[in-house]
């Protein structure tokens, strides 16, 4: 939401500081009025913006620059267009009428409104953003952005684990991670200042970052990686709630909306760097844990050796947060001070986990593949793990395959991703369901029961490999839709790359009135897990997982424009 004031100058939004985000200075050299040239991350936005004893104000950003050498401020559609209701040319004021009780004043006209992405209450947006032409002499056209700097004519895409900081007019200079990407989020607005017909809309791509990263009043702010000098831009800070969770469109797509780059500062210094090795133990026996996953909060990943050892080069400096997961064991996250041309050493002892007591059958899969068509060839996928979601190999497996009502019959291993596959060249177009008749695995116990599934082949040209119970439309059953992926995969770059493409906008868990979204994320063992964001508490009808990946609620509330 935009910050609203009334003139009696009440404020709506709670102004609490929350950790672990670090706050420089609460906001207030952000909210004051400056003397131009103007530095950016400041109050700001239209003097329209008011509504009877109302005036909002959100956050003028940085500084773009297109093709002609036009310089522009960026922010979002609903702080300088005023949510798709502005005339092109409308003025743009520093600060905004939240920080000046509401009265207008000529003189701190900063700039004309100049583009914006319309936001759509139907369909799916990818951005709120708009810029707007500066007005000569108004803005510092270096980009300086208070208690940032000049940032990088160079973007970073926004990554799980990625430490970024932003400076915006309510919170001030915060630092936080990224908690979540491929986000899905529907969100509020209001036409009007603090009033008109609220519209939800839904947003694409988006990231959230750690609670209290920012409040009501910061929309529109740069979201950059947290490093000291000409950081790269990571992301537009657009959305949230009262309780401190943040939501971010990346970057690039709000630069390819307008054709336009930031402007960058002074080239960049190489950027100071150290080493960090370490070695990854089992806490009961102090043997060496070999293909254990090592991640930094620089994005940087990588596997242990057989003895355990793990090491870095090129470390930004600083601070680092560290995690660590290995199956069969509890994951473990630690800090390390990485110094310049130095090495620093951070160990990890992991402490088992229980062996699992049964397997199930996780889930079945249907893919179709080369052939000649129409009669391509079908892979039946059936998957085993434990009861606590390790996959489980080694299994011995037993179907019987219904092909369009007739049986058929085969058995195979469950291999090292504890999946077995059966195929059947250029299969024909009828219905396919499978049920496991026999599993047996050493020292585990299975309670016959083999999860809902079936495909209508040669109806559905790409089949769910989800990892959940489906039909795919067999036998005139309505479609359960699902997630492609599955468990266990070794490193936040492998899990977004399993899930950049995927579409977590499920039929009907958006559809839940308590719903309001979903993104990817890890869990404290350093798995994935995909977040499911609720308004409250304990709602109805959420899953405990999609797609072979478990599930996690995070409450968030009504998600606001902010």
């Amino acid at each position: 939401m935009r910050l609203v004031l009334v003139t009696s100058l009440v404020l709506t939004v709670s102004l609490a500081t929350f950790l672990p985000v670090v706050h420089a200075d609460g906001g207030a050299n952000h909210q004051a009025a400056q003397a131009g040239p103007i530095a950016l991350g400041t109050s700001g936005g239209s003097p329209e913006d008011t509504s009877g004893p109302y005036c909002c104000g959100g956050t003028l950003g940085s500084l773009v620059v297109d093709g002609a050498g036009n310089y522009f401020i960026l922010s979002n559609n609903h702080v300088l267009a005023r949510f798709n209701s502005a005339a092109i040319g409308e003025e743009i004021h520093q600060p905004a009428l939240i920080d000046t009780g509401c009265i207008e004043n000529p003189a701190n006209l900063v700039g004309t409104l100049w583009d914006y992405v319309a936001i759509s209450g139907n369909g799916i947006n990818s951005v709120d953003a708009a810029i707007a032409l500066v007005e000569p002499g108004a803005v510092d056209l270096s980009g300086t952005i208070i208690d940032i700097g000049p940032v990088s004519s160079t973007t970073l895409a926004p990554t799980l684990g990625l430490g970024v900081q932003k400076s915006g007019r309510t919170t001030g200079h915060t630092q936080g991670v990224i908690d979540a990407v491929n986000v899905t989020i529907n969100v509020a607005y209001r036409k009007r200042c603090n009033g008109g017909q609220q519209v939800v809309a839904t947003f694409a791509n988006c990231f959230r970052t750690t609670t209290g990263f920012s409040d009501g009043g910061d929309s529109g702010s740069l979201i950059v990686e947290n490093v000291a000098n000409n950081p790269r831009p990571v992301g537009l800070l657009f959305a949230g709630n009262t309780a401190g969770v943040t939501f971010g469109n990346p970057i690039d797509a709000v630069l390819d909306a307008f054709g336009v780059t930031f402007v960058g500062g002074s080239p960049p210094p190489p950027p100071a760097t150290g080493s960090l090795s370490g070695t990854v133990t089992n806490s009961a026996t102090t043997a060496g844990i070999g293909g254990a996953t090592v991640s930094l909060d620089t994005g940087q990943s990588a596997s242990t050796a057989g003895d355990g050892s793990y090491s870095f080069a090129d470390v930004a400096t600083g601070g680092r947060v560290v995690t660590v997961s290995a199956t069969g064991f509890g994951g473990s996250s630690g800090s390390a001070t990485v110094t310049e041309n130095q090495n620093s050493v951070l160990d990890f002892a992991l402490d088992p986990v229980a062996a699992g007591s049964a397997v199930v059958v996780e889930c079945v899969r249907y893919r179709t593949y080369g052939g000649q068509a129409p009669g391509k060839h079908l892979e039946v996928i059936v998957r085993c793990a434990d009861d606590l979601g390790f996959p489980v190999s080694g299994a011995n497996v037993s179907i019987e395959l219904l092909i369009n009502g007739n049986p058929s019959t085969g058995s195979a291993t469950s291999d090292a991703a504890g999946e077995v596959r059966f195929t059947l060249n250029n299969a024909a177009n009828v219905c396919y369901s499978t049920t496991v008749t026999a599993l047996s695995a050493a020292g585990l116990n299975w309670d016959g029961t083999t999860v809902p599934n079936g495909f209508q082949k040669g109806a559905d040209a790409s089949p769910n490999e989800d990892c959940i119970g489906s039909n795919d439309g067999c036998n005139g059953a309505a479609p359960t839709a699902g997630v492609a992926g599955g468990p266990g995969l070794p490193s936040t770059a492998a899990l977004q790359a399993a899930m950049a493409t995927q579409d977590l906008n499920a039929p009907g868990l958006l559809g839940n009135p308590d719903v309001v979204g979903l993104g990817t994320s890890w869990n404290s063992n350093g798995d994935p897990v995909i977040e499911i964001y609720v308004r409250r508490n304990g709602p109805a009808g959420i899953p405990a997982n999609l797609g072979g990946f478990p599930t996690r609620v995070v409450v968030t509330g009504e998600v606001e424009a902010f």
